[in-house]
């Protein structure tokens, strides 16, 4: 008989797995604008760099910034430090400068090496037209980016706004109005934002410049025709966005992807794809914010080319589980369970969960699309995986007294345990997420399961039933947490999904085995009536499932068929 030290756990990643490569679509508009390959070649010209200090980030791209550094240049927050260089030169970056600034290095004797790309003097010009002309000046954009600094830094402090979006302007008490935009901003946003400032503002006569860049508006176009083509491929549809984790462009590239309903993945470089985040993909998109080197985004293609195409979740269960566990005794998979259980207790060990802060405290990592599609979902079965398992013991009490299996009761309790540690974290995350838990009573669909499974007396009869019940909730339960994975760029998350998933495998071959057991010298008819029930069990949980999870399915590309032929392949 095996023991607890008998089991062990092999790492099977999607890196791994054979099959054909990832299919990599670039989008046909991406990476480095002018404004930036300029900004760079401006560099590139000074033969003493020590002898330059950069004012504020050259781009926003750490490798860039990593190159200058190498190469001596010194560097400082941003242009309003013209006090603290010690250096002969200054460089004013791709993001501008104001004019009050420029001046003052220019006072102190400074070589002023200005790097602004055109577009944005362009933004800089538009708003110092309109305040010559005594508008109150509206610019849409990012409150603090280094750009909007330079085009707001020579306006008088009563007589401008920075809005983020429509929902940040408000009524101004001014007559003249006049609209700019940061140069990267997202042309929908932006209109939006004028919109909103003629309907609130009704007594002002509103002028608007449109100063989207074209390199952003040619990106973001690129990105919803890629969008467009991923979502009628097979699988997920999957965009890698590359660029700098302070780049308001990459940003934008990203909610744009989630936007149209596609799932985005930020990278700053290679070195941090992860391959199981790959999982169920076939075709990935790949797009790259303006301040993105061109080897950059080589590197990521190159990397994405290795992976191999593989299911949408991995087993990663050990050798011997793989192959006898039918014909386990439940004092074997009692072993297994406790077995587990410490592999999943070590911190330092593959099942660790990367959580953003200690126990009780809040931290949220879902962005604000992840959180309207999957918080209220988690919510239900974070309150579907709790509970004491009552009627199932009483049960298998039931079915012990009728001469069956007696360790059968302490596997049931270790398989009990572990859907309750499931439990325990899925509300750790939502109590990070900042997010109340479901009290019971609270979810019909966990209640219809739990009544779905009393419908037969406590019994060995009643025991076969509620394990079709709970076969089902465990088949559509692994499509659920593949789709969950999917459809999030939380790292707590996915290992949490990634755990749970190692679980519930086992939870389906464990109840899966003992269904058997429980149906040995069963006749023709009777299994034939037995496979009917588990038949409409398992449609009436998908249906269950998907209408109540149906947002979490869509975010993964997983409709109605998708999530029925996830939970038939299950075992």
């Amino acid at each position: 008989m095996k023991t607890a030290n008998d089991f062990r756990l092999s790492v099977n990643s999607a890196e791994q797995s054979s099959g054909r490569s990832l299919r990599v679509v670039r989008a046909r508009a991406m990476g480095w604008c002018f404004g930036v390959r300029d900004a760079v070649a401006a560099t590139r010209g000074e033969a003493n760099p020590s002898s330059v200090t950069v004012l504020g980030e050259l781009v926003h791209n750490a490798d860039v910034t990593a190159e200058l550094a190498g190469r001596g240049f010194r560097s400082l927050p941003g242009p309003g430090d013209a006090g603290a260089v010690r250096t002969a030169a200054a460089l004013v970056t791709a993001h501008g400068a104001s004019r009050g600034d420029l001046a003052r290095l220019r006072g102190a004797g400074l070589r002023v090496i200005d790097a602004t790309c055109p577009l944005v003097r362009r933004v800089q010009e538009a708003a110092a037209a309109f305040a010559a002309e005594g508008r109150f000046v509206v610019v849409v954009g990012v409150p603090g980016h280094a750009e909007v600094a330079g085009v707001v830094g020579d306006l008088p402090e009563d007589r401008f706004a920075v809005v983020r979006d429509a929902a940040s302007v408000h009524p101004w008490p001014h007559d003249r109005i006049g609209v700019v935009q940061q140069s990267t901003t997202d042309p929908a946003t932006a209109a939006a934002a004028v919109a909103a400032v003629r309907v609130l503002n009704p007594q002002a006569d509103v002028a608007v410049v449109d100063t989207v860049c074209k390199p952003t508006r040619d990106r973001q176009a690129a990105v919803r025709e890629l969008c467009a083509t991923l979502k009628r491929g097979p699988g997920p549809a999957t965009v890698v966005v590359v660029g700098g984790t302070n780049s308001h462009n990459t940003a934008r590239l990203a909610a744009l992807c989630e936007a149209e309903g596609v799932r985005a993945l930020r990278v700053a470089g290679a070195g941090e794809l992860d391959p199981s985040a790959f999982a169920g993909v076939r075709v990935v998109g790949l797009t790259a914010g303006t301040s993105t080197l061109d080897a950059a985004i080589d590197a990521v293609e190159a990397r994405l080319r290795t992976f191999k195409i593989s299911p949408p979740f991995v087993h990663e269960l050990s050798n011997t589980e793989q192959t006898d566990w039918r014909r386990w005794t439940a004092a074997e998979w009692a072993a297994c369970f406790q077995a587990n259980g410490v592999r999943r207790d070590d911190p330092a060990g593959p099942g660790a969960i990367p959580w953003p802060c200690p126990a009780g405290e809040r931290r949220p990592t879902l962005s604000a699309a992840e959180r309207a599609a999957t918080l209220d979902s988690i919510r239900m079965f974070q309150l579907g995986e709790s509970g004491t398992g009552r009627f199932l013991q009483r049960c298998a009490a039931a079915y012990v007294a009728a001469g069956g299996d007696p360790d059968y009761p302490a596997a049931l309790r270790e398989f009990l345990a572990e859907e309750n540690r499931h439990a325990a974290e899925l509300g750790r995350f939502l109590d990070a997420e900042g997010v109340p838990r479901l009290q019971r009573g609270e979810s019909r669909v966990a209640g219809a399961f739990r009544a779905s499974r009393r419908l037969v007396p406590a019994s060995r009869l009643g025991l076969e039933w509620a394990i079709v019940v709970l076969l089902s909730a465990e088949r559509v339960a692994i499509a659920y947490y593949a789709a969950l994975r999917q459809a999030t760029e939380s790292p707590a998350l996915r290992a949490l999904c990634r755990n749970v998933l190692r679980d519930e495998v086992r939870h389906l071959r464990f109840q899966s085995a003992q269904l058997a057991a429980l149906r040995v010298g069963r006749g023709r008819v009777g299994r034939a009536a037995t496979a009917a029930a588990e038949g409409a069990a398992l449609w009436g949980a998908c249906a269950a499932a998907y209408l109540a999870h149906r947002r979490v399915f869509r975010r993964a590309g997983m409709g109605w068929r998708a999530v029925r032929r996830r939970a038939r392949a299950s075992v």
